[in-house]
């Protein structure tokens, strides 16, 4: 029973799909399956952005930072299991500041549809998205809280180029 209800949950997030004389199997993700998610992470995430910086106290700056130099050392040892859950806690930490539950809730529901992990083995992805994040945390350390939405956006829009780019390389080869 836990086993079925796990796997309803996952349908339900569109994470696995029912196939008749099939079973379960986990869903394909399309181009415009990516495109769609991206596009709301691009305005929600850095929404979240901007409205979390005003209200960031020292504490919670300090957050950031411990969470951003466990990516980076992750990063550096090359754990990608761990990279994948900084990175998440990273951005999670952010959010949690942002003053809105359905804010919140929205890109939990977003970050749920799609395999993160996959990000880390794009060429060049990782090394890009420490220095997005580095750019990121100057614009929080600064109080800049536009500037931290922007670079944000720049973050998610650099991601979605690099899949979409990935995307178009796989169909090539097929």
């Amino acid at each position: 029973t836990p086993i079925r209800e796990a796997l309803r949950l996952l349908q339900a997030d569109g994470l696995v799909d029912y196939r008749p004389h099939q079973g379960m199997i986990v869903a394909d993700i399309s181009v415009h399956e990516v495109a769609k998610i991206y596009l709301l992470r691009s305005v929600l995430e850095p929404l979240a952005v901007e409205l979390a910086v005003p209200s960031l106290e020292e504490e919670h700056l300090e957050e950031l930072e411990r969470l951003h130099e466990a990516l980076c050392d992750a990063i550096h040892s090359g754990r990608g299991t761990a990279i994948s859950g900084s990175n998440a806690e990273w951005h999670s930490e952010i959010y949690a500041r942002c003053g809105s539950g359905d804010l919140k809730d929205f890109i939990r529901q977003l970050w749920a549809r799609f395999p993160w992990r996959t990000m880390w083995v794009l060429p060049g992805r990782i090394e890009r998205s420490l220095e997005e994040h580095g750019a990121i945390m100057a614009a929080i350390r600064a109080g800049d809280a536009k500037q931290a939405a922007d670079r944000m956006r720049t973050h998610i829009l650099s991601g979605e180029k690099s899949l979409l780019e990935r995307m178009a390389e796989q169909d090539e080869e097929s």
